[in-house]
């Protein structure tokens, strides 16, 4: 049996533009039910496993906004933070462009993947081509390796990265978390804008 699943929005500023990541987690057995604790896990160990994708002069997570999902009535719990990248300063890049991060299930199919858009993009992780250099990836992925120990289907830590969607309430736990070697640019909403 599983515990409650857990919506995170991580929010942040890269170059001053707001940067938020939705992600799920799901609850081992056992562990404290409380959003508190999940927000101090998220700024305790999962900003700090992919806080060096991020450049320190240039990136600020600011906010971990946590809710449970079986409880949409309630309102969230936020934890503010003040937690820099950990990376060093950026060659040039496209201020849009983002690594994806692909989140796989053993669901076939949409229902069974999911995606994470991080960081901004350094020119000097491109090749010629515009894709990203194989040096780049091994590293990169070496960083989701880190993190898929943690919150893997087999992880160590007291929750597991999910795959969830309100369509299909039944979360999936991630069997595989790795960079596409494509840049991509997040779809965004203009929060306050328009009716």
């Amino acid at each position: 049996m599983s515990g409650p699943v857990w919506s995170v929005r991580l929010s942040g500023l890269i170059m001053g533009q707001l940067h938020e990541n939705q992600f799920y987690l799901e609850q081992v057995d056992g562990g404290p039910d409380v959003p508190l604790t999940v927000a101090t896990e998220v700024r305790d160990n999962w900003c700090q496993l992919w806080k060096n994708l991020f450049s320190s002069n240039e990136f600020l997570w600011t906010n971990i906004r946590v809710a449970r999902v079986q409880e949409p009535g309630v309102s969230p719990t936020n934890l503010p933070v003040n937690i820099p990248g950990g990376g060093l300063s950026l060659s040039a890049g496209v201020t849009f462009a983002t690594y994806c991060i692909r989140k796989t299930t053993n669901t076939a199919g949409r229902k069974g993947r999911g995606r994470l858009y991080m960081g901004r993009l350094s020119s000097s992780n491109l090749s010629t081509n515009g894709v990203i250099t194989a040096t780049a990836l091994a590293s990169l992925n070496t960083m989701a390796a880190n993190v898929f120990n943690r919150y893997g289907i087999t992880g160590n830590g007291p929750y597991r990265l999910v795959v969830y969607s309100d369509a299909d309430p039944v979360p999936k736990q991630v069997t595989s978390l790795l960079f596409d070697n494509v840049p991509r640019v997040q779809r965004r909403r203009n929060i306050g804008v328009g009716a």
